[in-house]
């Protein structure tokens, strides 16, 4: 996957190398040490992609012979087909007399690679943003790229485009899973135990239309109990074509009756976009519970949230961003359908105020001022006469909205319920007061989600959002967050809802 603040330093840790070999660089793929060595590093120039490729590729085939062959070839083997032909097309225009260099350092736990060119660079932000906004990002096809973001491999560039940067694991069993997700996600770290279970659970390759042939497992989110998430990446035939697919998942392990939640919201909400087309899609979804408990497959890939869609962005795809979610949230608060939950104002006041003494506690006084200004904002709450009773998401923010193929997509629904749909209008506008970007786009959000509608309520916005910033530094503190950052995160807020 592409990660453009990663760096040379950061690949050669994972792998547990260093820059500097002991004994110097080879010049030779096809030296044997290059196989021997625990710790060796290469360093070749070529005119030619033909005349470094193939060596290169056997060179890495029998260093890491154990590693399985389908993951080798999509991780590093193809992405070093794609780089250098970048390299040399794109970057050197096919001119022999620039040679291009590949510097590798490798490790048994893995391989860096980094691959330079003495073209002119490109704007590596602007291509990855086009990317992955589904937009036209370069003046070729972008094969190469697409590759890059799909791959467990780790992707980088440097020296402004004319380096890239690739970073494969090989560690015993799962060579990308961190331990963490290992320790969570058990049986699902293994892609072969993966496949079973895709095969039983969604509907296409169940029912024989399509042919799963193999799949990747790449960790994404860890998070409290037994809660995780994972991208699958699972390569497939369909209808006798002889040319193989990818398609892209994303598993979801919850406590089971979490995942039932978040499935009876999806098909309650299936359908038209909320807010119409371009809107808030709903992922369809597949459970899995009979091979896994909690499992869901969602058919989406949650890599981007919206945090990470926005950063580089410019303001007008920020308020477009911001607009859809606005007109989305407003159609799902309007929606005549009933949950499972029900939270009344009287419920909904009293786990505020005990959040707010619980951060305070926690915080021991570091949040001095900042926490009194939140404070303020609760003792206003709507009266029960302007208490709205409405579907709401539960537990909105920036992270329950993905974008994927041009699409934004609302997900992590296993706390939707019948409760104010301030809430939700909070919970967006407290990620905007803790991110960077200027608060006054938040009115891009709300002009669009109050037009034409008679909330009495919005008066006490401050109130919702004041709950939801507390909501917010609790998480925080249960991360293991310094207090110190979380103050400050309280500081920022607290200065920007006054």
């Amino acid at each position: 996957m592409i990660e453009l603040n990663c760096t040379m330093q950061d690949l050669l840790e994972e792998i547990g190398a260093s820059s500097d070999s002991p004994r110097g660089p080879l010049t030779d793929p096809a030296d044997s040490a290059f196989v021997d060595l625990d710790d060796v590093s290469l360093h070749v120039d070529a005119r030619r992609r033909d005349e470094i490729l193939s060596p290169l590729q056997e060179a890495f085939s029998r260093r890491f012979s154990g590693a399985p062959a389908d993951a080798l070839d999509r991780d590093l083997l193809y992405l070093l087909k794609k780089g250098l032909g970048n390299a040399f097309k794109h970057g050197n225009h096919d001119d022999p007399s620039r040679p291009v260099r590949v510097e590798v350092v490798s490790t048994r736990k893995g391989a860096v690679v980094a691959i330079r060119d003495q073209g002119p660079g490109f704007d590596v932000e602007t291509a990855v943003r086009g990317l992955r906004r589904d937009r036209q990002y370069f003046h070729n096809k972008g094969s190469g790229f697409r590759n890059f973001e799909k791959a467990r491999a780790r992707v980088s560039w440097a020296d402004g485009g004319r380096t890239l940067l690739l970073g494969y694991r090989c560690d015993a069993g799962d060579e990308a899973a961190t331990d963490e997700f290992m320790r969570a996600g058990g049986v699902l770290a293994d892609p072969d135990h993966v496949l079973s279970i895709v095969k039983e659970s969604i509907p296409h390759f169940r029912d024989g239309k399509w042919s799963a042939l193999s799949c990747s497992v790449n960790p994404l989110r860890v998070g409290p109990g037994d809660r995780f998430e994972f991208a699958l990446v699972v390569r497939y035939e369909k209808g006798g074509s002889p040319k193989p697919r990818e398609r892209t998942w994303t598993g979801r392990v919850l406590r089971e009756h979490e995942a039932r939640a978040d499935l009876r919201a999806g098909k309650l909400l299936k359908g038209d976009p909320l807010g119409g087309r371009g809107g808030l899609s709903v992922p369809k979804a597949n459970e899995a519970f009979a091979r896994h408990p909690g499992l869901v497959f969602h058919k989406v890939n949650a890599s981007m949230d919206l945090s990470a869609y926005l950063v580089g962005a410019g303001e007008s795809e920020v308020r477009d961003a911001f607009a859809k979610v606005g007109l989305g949230l407003r159609d799902l608060h309007g929606k005549p359908i009933e949950l499972d939950v029900r939270e009344t104002r009287e419920e909904s006041c009293a786990a505020i105020l005990a959040r707010a003494d619980r951060v305070e506690e926690r915080l021991d006084g570091a949040g001095g001022d900042s926490i009194a200004t939140l404070r303020r904002a609760l003792e206003e709450p709507p009266s029960p006469g302007e208490w709205r009773e409405t579907p709401t998401h539960g537990q909105m923010g920036w992270d329950c909205v993905l974008f994927d193929g041009g699409l934004f997509y609302l997900w992590h629904l296993e706390e939707a319920r019948i409760g104010h749909p301030g809430f939700d209008v909070g919970g967006f506008i407290a990620d905007l007061l803790l991110s960077a970007l200027p608060h006054e786009l938040g009115e891009a959000f709300l002009t669009p989600y109050f037009a034409e509608l008679h909330a009495p309520w919005s008066a006490h916005l401050p109130f919702f959002t004041a709950a939801s910033v507390l909501e917010r530094l609790d998480r925080m503190l249960d991360r293991g967050s310094a207090a110190a950052e979380v103050t400050a995160a309280c500081d920022r807020a607290a200065a920007l809802s006054v």
